[in-house]
């Protein structure tokens, strides 16, 4: 099913690094192999194809479901002119477009197999469960599974996912996602991370500490996004009370010298995209 342009899109933001905290997260998001690297210069050449293939599943989705996109189906990934907040809401949005848990899994297959196309050796893909509240956690985690696996049998990436919490949600619901997890653990799933607009919800780091302690002694890695829209305090709760292995962005952190020399001195490593800070921070 078309869907697959969807989930593609989503994991797309994020480039990677290599490095860990933890011996149990394995962090090696989107490693690159030699042939990649050394064809990176041809790498733009195939972005037209890539949106054009991308535009033309979402018209298909939005047909089937007999719904409007959001914005023309040619400028439907072009958030240049969107904050933080708006982006989101459109995540939202695009996210709902995936109908069933098949079209789910489909979408993950397709993912894993156009990362292997990319040369990309090893993915871990990040999944919200607030984006996706037609499905219930048991059935993404079942569906991204299903996916990966059907990719990885037909020589697809190696590709891994964490579920995330919203800033926005409590500590109680933080919490049942971890016992989700638990209960429905399978080998794709990698850790609990957390997101959201970091300058609207405040510091949350005391409220969901617990959840992401219950996470680590269960043997899940654990990453934030961090110093995105916040600070350098954001980045300081995420290593300090929910001891993240990894930081999803923490660009901010290069504002304050000293948290910059503690991420090098703990070898915390940084996964950032480049596209999204710049484009929706530093304008």
């Amino acid at each position: 099913m078309p869907s697959w342009a969807i989930f593609c899109w989503i994991s797309a933001r994020s480039s990677g690094v290599t490095g860990t905290r933890s011996t149990n997260f394995r962090f090696r998001f989107a490693t690159f192999s030699p042939p990649f690297i050394q064809g990176f210069g041809d790498f733009p050449k195939g972005l037209p194809q890539q949106a054009s293939a991308c535009e033309g599943a979402s018209k298909t989705d939005a047909a089937r479901q007999g719904r409007e996109l959001p914005r023309p189906a040619e400028r439907l990934y072009d958030c240049s002119a969107e904050d933080l907040s708006d982006f989101l809401a459109f995540l939202d949005n695009i996210c709902s477009f995936v109908g069933t848990p098949e079209e789910l899994a489909e979408a993950a297959e397709h993912a894993a197999l156009e990362s292997g196309r990319e040369h990309i050796l090893y993915s871990e893909m990040i999944l919200n469960p607030t984006h996706w509240p037609q499905f219930s956690v048991p059935e993404i985690i079942a569906a991204v599974t299903a996916g990966f696996d059907r990719a990885a049998a037909q020589g697809g990436a190696d590709c891994r996912f964490t579920l995330s919490l919203s800033r926005t949600q409590t500590g109680a619901e933080a919490m049942a996602l971890v016992e989700d997890m638990k209960a429905h653990r399978t080998h794709r799933l990698a850790g609990l991370s957390i997101d959201g607009n970091e300058a609207l919800a405040g510091r949350t780091g005391e409220r969901f500490r617990p959840a992401f302690l219950a996470a680590g002694a269960a043997g899940f890695g654990r990453t934030a996004h961090a110093g995105e829209s916040s600070g350098p305090d954001g980045v300081r709760d995420a290593l300090d009370l929910l001891e993240a292995d990894r930081l999803d962005h923490g660009v901010r952190a290069a504002e304050d010298a000293d948290l910059t020399a503690r991420l090098v001195r703990e070898r915390v490593p940084l996964n950032i995209c480049l596209t999204s800070n710049l484009t929706l921070l530093y304008r």
